[in-house]
């Protein structure tokens, strides 16, 4: 996903449950990522920047048990989460349509044909919006 918030690369769905960086690595992702492009993440990413060693990565501090965040902790997830918030509202944008909202109940091998067909709608709207946006 690019800086407004246009959907850049869709990877293969994984059956079942499996950690957001995992998911990553199998991916194969780190491999189709320039590495002038800065990569981020929510708090399930710790950790990217060994995957993406020759680039600038982003994810929020996490508290740990006898170590709360310190306030310039704290200030940088405040900046990071109006960076996050575009990332959110696209996905948000996703969730508008039942297929991806509600469980999947077709066949397992439809899902990434759906997501897709999804994406292709929504892209174009985020598109408008930003250019809307941008001529005020």
């Amino acid at each position: 996903m690019n800086e407004k918030g246009v959907i850049r690369d869709i990877s293969a769905s994984t059956p079942g449950s499996v950690h957001d960086l995992e998911h990553f690595r199998q991916s194969g992702a780190a491999q189709r990522i320039p590495e002038k492009v800065t990569a981020g993440g929510d708090a399930g990413y710790q950790g990217l920047h060994k995957e993406l060693p020759h680039h600038s990565v982003f994810f929020p501090h996490k508290a740990r048990r006898n170590h709360p965040l310190t306030e310039d902790e704290k200030l940088a997830n405040r900046e990071l989460s109006s960076v996050r918030i575009v990332v959110e509202n696209t996905l948000a944008e996703l969730k508008h349509f039942k297929a991806l909202a509600d469980p999947f109940r077709h066949a397992v091998g439809t899902y990434d044909d759906v997501v897709r067909a999804v994406v292709a709608v929504v892209n174009p709207r985020i598109a408008r919006r930003v250019a809307a946006a941008s001529a005020l």
